[in-house]
C-alpha cells in the first residue's frame, strides 16, 4: 500500500521533470502520469507545499 512517505519522492521527482516541459502541475497531472490515487496526491502537494517546495500559483 503506497502512503505519504513512500509517495512523496516519487512525486517530488515526476514534478521536477514535468515542470521541464510545463508551466504548471496539477494533482491530476501527477496522479496519471505515476499511476496514483488521486487523494494521495493531494495529501503530498499539501506536504510539500508547507515545506514550502510547491506553491499554488496555477490554481
Amino acid at each position: 500500500m503506497m502512503d505519504v512517505e513512500k509517495a512523496k519522492p516519487l512525486v517530488e521527482e515526476f514534478i521536477r521533470s514535468y515542470l521541464m516541459e510545463n508551466e504548471c502541475v496539477y494533482p491530476s497531472d501527477v496522479a496519471d502520469g505515476l499511476g496514483l490515487e488521486y487523494e494521495l496526491v493531494r495529501q503530498v502537494f499539501a506536504v510539500l507545499e508547507k515545506e514550502e517546495k510547491l506553491c499554488k500559483q496555477c490554481e
